[in-house]
């Protein structure tokens, strides 16, 4: 069952146990909390609804991205770097005396880029990489930037999105 609200504000009952009040206002949610039986214990998760808007802007980013890859005949992930780069996006330089490094930095940031292997004052051998957080820190604003930039691209392959129509 999932239910939407806005948080309202705790209490605290005789007995010391806490008591959670939210707003709810979304016509099925209130159908929902209707069914609630309070002889039952319910596991509750909560989550942060996020905006449907950005769900919309990921989808289309990320169609432009395919469509690109495809024509470019490049993987997803390079494109993809490549557009957080010309956006101008926040970034950080990392070094690692491992090459198999790159595994755990892929499973921690969303994006990875390969710079060049360096011989440090020691003389160990570092591998430097540059890591991006991803399109999925973005504000609305950010995304936007982001999807400005990946049509540019695509109109440049005759490729053309219509952004109002279909994903607002």
């Amino acid at each position: 069952m999932k239910i939407i609200g806005k948080y309202n504000s705790k209490l605290l009952d005789e007995n010391n146990n806490l008591i959670l009040q939210l707003s709810i206002s979304d016509f099925n949610s209130k159908k929902r909390i209707e069914e609630l039986d309070k002889t039952k214990t319910y596991n509750i998760e909560i989550k942060e609804v996020k905006s449907k808007r950005s769900l919309q802007q990921n989808k289309l980013l990320w169609e432009i991205i395919g469509d690109l890859a495809a024509e470019m005949s490049e993987d997803k992930m390079s494109i993809y770097i490549n557009l957080l780069k010309e956006a101008n996006c926040n970034s950080e330089w990392l070094k690692t005396p491992k090459k198999e490094t790159i595994e755990a930095f892929k499973d921690t940031f969303r994006a990875v880029e390969y710079i060049r292997s360096e011989v440090n004052q020691k003389g160990i051998r570092e591998y430097v990489y540059k890591v991006y957080l991803g399109s999925s820190k973005f504000s609305v604003s950010e995304m936007n930037h982001l999807i400005d930039i990946a049509i540019s691209w695509a109109s440049e392959f005759g490729l053309n999105y219509d952004r109002e129509a279909k994903y607002e």
